[in-house]
């Protein structure tokens, strides 16, 4: 019998024959696979900021990083650790502080004070026609051009540099003190406060404080002068000029004689038509409560709001008012806040037709945050926000973006260790949602009261400070306890 092997045997022996002799080497030893080394070019790195100079290399590309050197090239300025392309970006101080290659725009800013060693402040501030700006607030100066003696009503012209080209006082012997100050239609100004005085340019004094209001011409020339008054403390709060080329005042007294005769002890809240020549049209009063600011709205009637306190004096609710062009009353509502004090006494139409209001809520433990509260035009709620950013917190000013898409707010706070104020202006969107928060001032008092939006950009901002230093860097030392009128001139982003 033979033996033998199948042809498909066969094959498979000479196949495996083949796999084994390709996994040897010559000598029967496995191969092993080498692995080219990696090299890198290095820049070098002077500030190190973890990114490196395109223009200065390695010599020879290195598998091992120099001491000094990265692998990155992105660098446009490898001398400043702040420019690079992870940097934050400031669109206006001219410098490519990200790497983009974008061109730089150079926004000129200051932060400069005026005052002397005695006591100036700055409420309100406008833009004016010859690119420079006008201030006033309330001062306490032998040294001001046309002081009388006491606190006074203080209009400041500057140049669009922020050089003082001059400034009036008005009010008379005893204190005259500012509330309000707007813009009139004919390129003057109308301003109204509180005046004890009878002399001056204070004819008349009814006894305690008085409403008084001086319209005056773009060069701070007075026009007019009215006083409005009774016995006892007499309080403006707000003044617009209406549609019709009139004046609405609103405000509170609690007299009951002379320009205010009526029956009830409390204060009432009172409201106040001039004509353009300061004559009065008519007069109207809410028998309770306090009135701090007023709008036109686009029917003609006007909104207002104020405060009264509740039967046990222990709270504090909102005072809504809706009036006719006559004066007469269309509603008044009352807001319920459950809160020590709450005070709204900025008012502002919204480009949605809404009322903004800002202000403050104060609780019973002393702690006080700023306040946004949005209502339709029948004085109903469509949102209510409260802000906490120190222990004590308050809104100064609204006003519209040119571009009415969003808020400009300015505010101070006070840190809750410390007595210090903080100013600030801040962006918020129509629903009340911050976008953004800047503060300014050194280590002491520092307030801002006012800001307008500039047309070609930038802010103004108005306010005082007693520091002498951080964002005050022009005020001496000797004038370390002095109040001085704070001007700013902000980018657009917000930033000095």
């Amino acid at each position: 019998m033979h033996s033998y092997i199948s042809t498909k045997k066969l094959f498979f022996l000479f196949s495996l024959s083949l796999i084994i002799t390709s996994c040897k080497k010559d000598d029967d030893t496995p191969q092993e696979v080498i692995q080219e080394p990696t090299l890198l070019q290095w820049y070098v790195d002077s500030d190190t900021d973890g990114f490196g100079n395109p223009d200065s290399a390695l010599g020879i590309q290195s598998t091992t990083k120099p001491n000094g050197y990265v692998s990155d090239n992105t660098d446009c300025d490898d001398s400043d650790i702040y420019i690079n392309p992870s940097a934050e970006e400031d669109d206006y101080d001219g410098i490519d502080s990200n790497c983009d290659g974008k061109n730089e725009v150079v926004y000129q800013t200051f932060s400069k004070t005026y005052g002397t060693n005695e006591f100036e402040t700055g409420s309100f501030i406008f833009d004016t026609s010859d690119g420079g700006f006008l201030t006033a607030g309330s001062q306490y100066s032998p040294t001001v051009n046309n002081f009388i003696g006491s606190y006074s009503f203080w209009v400041v012209k500057f140049d669009i540099e922020g050089n003082l080209e001059w400034e009036k006082s008005y009010g008379g012997p005893n204190d005259d003190s500012i509330s309000v100050m707007k813009e009139t239609s004919d390129g003057g100004y109308i301003m109204g406060g509180i005046s004890t005085s009878e002399e001056g340019n204070v004819y008349i004094n009814y006894g305690n404080f008085d409403w008084w209001v001086v319209k005056i011409d773009s060069s701070g020339n007075i026009q007019w002068v009215k006083t409005i008054g009774g016995s006892k403390r007499d309080e403006l709060g707000d003044i617009i000029e209406t549609e019709a080329g009139n004046y609405l005042l609103a405000g509170s007294s609690w007299s009951s004689d002379e320009d205010f005769i009526r029956e009830g002890i409390n204060s009432s809240g009172w409201f106040v038509m001039l004509e353009n020549d300061g004559n009065v049209l008519w007069k109207s009063h809410f028998d309770d409560g306090y009135v701090t600011s007023t709008v036109e709205l686009s029917d003609g009637t006007f909104f207002a709001v104020g405060y009264k306190f509740t039967a046990s004096g222990t709270m504090t609710d909102i005072i809504l008012y809706r009036l006719e062009a006559t004066g007469t009353f269309l509603w008044t509502k009352i807001i319920n806040t459950g809160f020590y004090q709450a005070r709204l006494n900025s008012i502002l139409l919204g480009p949605d037709n809404s009322i903004l209001l800002g202000g403050n809520l104060l609780s019973a433990i002393q702690e006080q945050d700023y306040w946004l509260l949005n209502l339709t035009q029948e004085g109903d709620i469509n949102w209510s926000k409260e802000f906490n950013g120190g222990r004590f917190d308050n809104i100064s000013s609204i006003t519209l973006a040119n571009d009415k898409n969003s808020y400009f707010i300015t505010g101070n706070e006070t840190n809750a260790n410390s007595s210090k104020n903080e100013a600030w202006l801040a962006n918020y969107n129509l629903n009340g949602d911050l976008l953004w928060k800047n503060s300014f001032g050194g280590s002491k008092t520092d307030i801002v009261n006012d800001c307008i939006e500039l047309e070609s950009g930038g802010f103004l901002i108005s306010g005082y400070t007693l520091s002498v230093d951080g964002d005050i860097i022009d005020k001496n030392e000797g004038e370390n306890n002095s109040q001085d009128l704070w001007v700013l001139k902000l980018k657009p982003n917000g930033k000095l």
